[in-house]
């Protein structure tokens, strides 16, 4: 690999690595074909792919609150194509509150903040088959 295409490389892997380590208490892929929820403890590590987008990001409790932070970006394999740069989305939800987030292919995660703010659960939705 030449430093040229390593240099472009780099960036994409720092963000990842960072969103790990900052993450820093465990890694947890979405189960890809059930509807259960996945439920994620603060400061867990959370990666979902939405059609075109995956999203990477955690989440912490603050203020009685879930505080949930995503990086959104294109679903790219870095051996064929350069990646892209990605959006930071941060919401705050109170206990029961939820959030969705939704790609343009039909394919969702519904988050929500849970009871006393101690963990958020995610649910996997995906376009109407017809």
């Amino acid at each position: 690999m030449s430093n040229h295409t390593l240099a472009r490389r780099l960036p994409a892997a720092l963000l990842l690595g960072a969103c790990v380590a900052v993450a820093g208490v465990g890694f947890a892929v979405a189960d890809r074909t059930s509807a259960k929820a996945d439920t994620f403890q603060p400061t867990q590590a959370m990666t979902y792919v939405l059609g075109s987008k995956r999203a990477v990001g955690y989440f912490e409790r603050a203020n009685g609150t879930c505080r949930v932070t995503l990086m959104i970006a294109e679903e790219v394999n870095t051996d064929v194509a350069e990646p892209t740069s990605a959006a930071r989305l941060r919401v705050s939800l109170t206990p029961g509150q939820g959030a969705t987030l939704g790609s343009a292919e039909g394919e969702s995660i519904a988050v929500t903040c849970g009871a006393g703010a101690e963990t958020v659960d995610v649910v996997r939705g995906s376009p109407a088959r017809s």
